[in-house]
């Protein structure tokens, strides 16, 4: 027996462009209906070269900025084949 699923995510790059459009034909009283504005900050992947390098960040900045990374233990998986039968 099989089961089957499906998801569905939401391109970025996509949304913008609709959105763009809609203010090119005039629709953008559609926007706050359509759309919710949110922000989002992610480090780049140079920060924690860029931030060791920088000597006049304090202390509790330093700290801060180390909260960032959070590091997680992967749990361990096993994936268990059936055995082949040879005749």
């Amino acid at each position: 027996m099989s089961t089957y699923g499906i998801s569905t995510s939401v391109d970025g790059a996509a949304v913008e462009r609709f959105r763009q459009e809609l203010v090119k034909a005039k629709q953008a009283r559609l926007l706050k209906k359509v759309f919710e504005k949110t922000t989002r900050w992610n480090l780049s992947p140079m920060a924690s070269v860029i931030i060791k390098a920088e000597k006049k960040l304090s202390n509790k900045l330093l700290a801060l900025c180390a909260q960032c990374a959070v590091t997680k233990a992967k749990k361990p998986s096993l994936t268990v084949r059936p055995k082949k039968l040879y005749a």
